[in-house]
């Protein structure tokens, strides 16, 4: 018996609990039949104190190419175009956004980014020759804030879009060396933009 009346104890107090509405609102009344969709709306995007800006979905369309080369691939794989945008800062961050085209020896296949990068990651850096600074790929934990390289991928002509987060620009640098592999020559002054 006194099991029963424990558990009905605890099922009206979880009951009250999760009727309680939100402090200084009085739930559907306040903001009618979609108080809680105001709400929602507030909370993932808008203008909440979190924001960062308007949601949308990135482009995969090539932007305005800064520099080109070509590249041989390990492997006798063949030989890939490799495009660079301008960095794009946003508030703490830059993004350096990179466009490869391969031109594979074995038509049929495909190259991910894994195998154009020698089988790494893709971590690269970016070198502030003026301020002796370089800067890296941001991480958290063991995951880096750049395109998976196993999963970013593309045929013979194809072309796949790799992208990494890095710090913002310090000390008024407008442009960089950027290194996307050790294996190729790395690009250099390309320029910053906001």
């Amino acid at each position: 018996m006194r099991a029963i009346v424990v558990a009905a104890t605890l099922t009206s107090a979880l009951a009250l609990t999760g009727c309680t509405a939100p402090e200084g609102s009085d739930g559907a009344a306040e903001g009618g039949a979609d108080g809680g969709a105001a709400q929602t709306e507030a909370t993932l995007g808008g203008s909440g104190p979190g924001a960062t800006g308007t949601p949308g979905v990135e482009s995969m369309e090539k932007g305005d190419i800064v520099a080109t080369q070509e590249v041989t691939l390990t492997g006798d794989r063949g030989t890939a175009t490799v495009e660079i945008e301008a960095l794009r800062v946003d508030g703490q961050v830059q993004t350096l956004t990179v466009f490869v085209t391969p031109h594979l020896t074995d038509t049929s296949g495909s190259l991910s980014l894994f195998h154009f990068l020698d089988m790494h990651g893709f971590r690269p850096r970016l070198v502030d020759k003026a301020n002796l600074k370089e800067y890296s790929t941001l991480e958290k934990g063991a995951e880096a804030w750049s395109s998976d390289s196993t999963a970013t991928e593309a045929g013979d002509g194809e072309t796949f879009k790799a992208w990494a987060v890095l710090a913002a620009p310090e000390d008024g640098a407008t442009s960089f060396d950027v290194t996307i592999s050790h294996i190729y020559p790395r690009f250099t002054d390309i320029p910053v933009i906001s």
